[in-house]
């Protein structure tokens, strides 16, 4: 009978030892997974980050491109504006000049005109 006691109870450790070792075994593949998927899951962020990273790159790209388009209008706006402006005052220094020479015109007529009325 205590061998069969024994035999039980060794018969009863060797499935609990089985178990444990089944079980560990387990544990270790889970983790194994786990670890599988996070770095699954990190390579894809990093593939994503990247992938923004690009499409952020090719956005300031384009917008340094319309900055040095307006930049360059607003040059040639300038400079259209200035040369306006450069003419504009031509022709009222031109139009100032003829009012003066007219003025002189007028004055040296009515000097005449009173230097006969006065020698009469």
């Amino acid at each position: 009978m205590e061998s069969q006691l024994i035999g039980a109870v060794a018969g009863i450790l060797s499935a609990v030892i089985g178990l444990y070792a089944g079980i560990v075994k387990l544990r270790r593949g889970f983790k194994e997974e786990l670890r599988e998927e996070t770095t699954k899951a990190v390579e894809y962020a990093r593939a994503i980050a990247k992938a923004d990273m690009e499409l952020i790159r090719l956005e300031v790209q384009q917008l340094s491109k319309e900055i040095e388009q307006l930049d360059e209008s607003f040059e040639k706006e300038i400079v259209f504006v200035k040369d306006t402006y450069n003419s504009e005052i031509r022709n009222l220094t031109q139009k100032i000049e003829e009012l003066r020479e007219e003025i002189r015109s007028s004055n040296s007529s009515l000097i005449a005109l009173l230097s006969k009325l006065l020698d009469r």
